[in-house]
């Protein structure tokens, strides 16, 4: 098999913004010379496979190209480019891992020199690098807890590279995309992978933990070609991008994440006084995986999305006392009804509904 030609020291290759030195552009005004095989990135540039037909002569100036693109392996998934994570605790630290395969160049910054040391050995980054570094990178990842995301946002605004997409990792989005649309900030795209564990630091990294979960973008403005890069990204990580409105996401992980986390805590105090434990069966375990959480953190996302998260709490407040209601009167055909109804609502859910995320840090 031929050799994958060297591109030149100024060859550049566009996907939306992207730039590598692994393979290099043509433009093709003429697309109907265009082979079948090509893969087309936008209406200017295009991906061509690695073959001797497309080195030749005639090709190129069939096509008034002066770079012939070549990619050694095909279909060729994703352009190779650097990466900045501002954050290598366990949500960082698994984005540089679950990328890493796809060779990937990854710089991160942490101001934890023990995150820095351990992310590092592990493989979670390349090199560590300061923030103002860290922003001139094609894509950053930004890892950190939310009280101080939009302060960082701002920080990395001020060195952020001509091309350099930026999103989050913050699971409360409504007040992260008002200060972005204040800010205007188109080169940021809001986000939020379902997936985490009990147990944060770089320690617990993992390419595995985004297999499977669902990653939430909330756009921000007109963003298309931003959001196009991103989800690349983000299937490359074995995760599904799904965009919904910061207002709907807020909403939902009210009720699907928050609220389970605040429940899971009281149920651990109301038994903390209980001396025979030994009659928790599995349910108790299930339940309770989630109550040993970070509290600064949680106190954090919590305030973060207080009103969805007490207007659920009332709500859920509200029907506890219904049922203990039912339970004093006696009142067997209500209860058959609540599990009747539970049931029902449940079936309706979809099967594989928070299988995929595993866990509950978010740094």
């Amino acid at each position: 098999m031929l050799e994958q030609p060297s591109p030149p020291a100024n060859a550049v290759a566009t996907n939306h913004g992207i730039t590598s030195r692994r393979i290099t552009i043509s433009p093709y005004p003429k697309k109907w010379l265009v082979p079948r095989n090509v893969k087309r990135f936008s209406s200017e540039f295009i991906a061509l496979p690695f073959g001797p037909l497309l080195r030749s002569t005639k090709f190129r100036e069939a096509n008034d190209a002066e770079q012939v693109l070549f990619c050694k392996h095909w279909p060729c998934q994703t352009i190779p480019v650097t990466i900045g994570i501002v954050g290598l605790g366990l949500i960082g630290g698994s984005i540089g891992l679950a990328l890493r395969a796809s060779r990937h160049k990854l710089i991160g910054c942490d101001p934890n020199p023990e995150h820095v040391r351990v992310a590092l050995e592990r493989g979670c980054v390349d090199v560590p690098a300061e923030l103002s570094e860290v922003a001139k990178a094609d894509v950053v990842f930004v890892a950190i807890p939310p009280a101080i995301v939009t302060n960082v946002l701002a920080e990395i605004e001020e060195s952020l590279g001509p091309n350099t997409v930026v999103t989050d990792c913050t699971s409360v989005k409504s007040e992260i995309v008002a200060w972005a649309t204040e800010q205007k900030a188109t080169w940021f795209v809001p986000g939020h992978p379902m997936a985490g564990h009990e147990k944060g630091g770089p320690q617990f990294a993992s390419a595995w933990l985004f297999r499977n979960a669902r990653w939430i973008l909330t756009p921000v403005g007109k963003s298309t070609s931003n959001l196009k890069v991103l989800e690349t990204l983000i299937t490359e990580m074995g995760a599904k991008p799904v965009r919904i409105s910061a207002e709907d996401h807020d909403r939902h992980v009210a009720i699907l994440s928050h609220l389970p986390h605040v429940l899971a805590g009281q149920l651990v105090l109301n038994a903390s006084e209980l001396s025979h434990v030994d009659a928790a069966g599995g349910s108790w375990k299930d339940w309770t995986r989630v109550a040993g959480v970070d509290p600064e953190l949680w106190s954090q996302i919590l305030l973060g999305n207080r009103t969805a998260v007490s207007s659920g709490l009332r709500e859920f407040a509200k029907e506890l006392e219904t049922l203990a209601s039912q339970l004093d009167a006696g009142d067997a055909a209500a209860l058959k009804k609540f599990f009747v109804s539970a049931a029902a609502a449940k079936a309706k859910l979809p099967k594989n509904a928070g299988d995929d995320v595993t866990g509950t840090k978010k740094r």
